[in-house]
């Protein structure tokens, strides 16, 4: 079980670094951003000259995906809250659209870069 949050434009990197902290600090066991496994070897997003997002071999674009595997409740409960990541990204970006969807099954492949 899990959730999914989905961003459907472009966002600063700092953002991506934000909600990927709150899905960990709020019981995800597992977490992909567009296909990527993130791990605790993951080495960080960066920033190119162009404003895009690098993350290891890959340049991200939105619509960014993330899917978190843990408890649905928690998660969306941790994202969702009053001062929480979705509502500072709202309030940063009026025009993004935020989805969070839980679901009784979300599959990451096992496969990292």
């Amino acid at each position: 079980p899990g959730i999914t949050v989905s961003l459907t434009s472009h966002v600063d990197a700092i953002w991506l670094v934000d909600l990927v902290n709150e899905l960990f600090n709020g019981g995800a066991e597992t977490i992909a951003l567009n296909g990527i496994r993130l791990t605790d070897q993951t080495q960080g997003f960066e920033v190119l000259p162009q404003g895009q997002i690098f993350l290891h071999v890959s340049t991200l674009e939105a619509p960014y995906v993330f899917k978190a595997i843990g408890e649905p409740a928690e998660l969306e409960k941790v994202v969702l809250q009053e001062s929480g990541i979705v509502k500072r990204m709202g309030e940063k970006y009026p025009s993004l659209k935020i989805d969070v969807e839980k679901h009784e099954r979300v599959e990451i492949k096992v496969t990292s870069l």
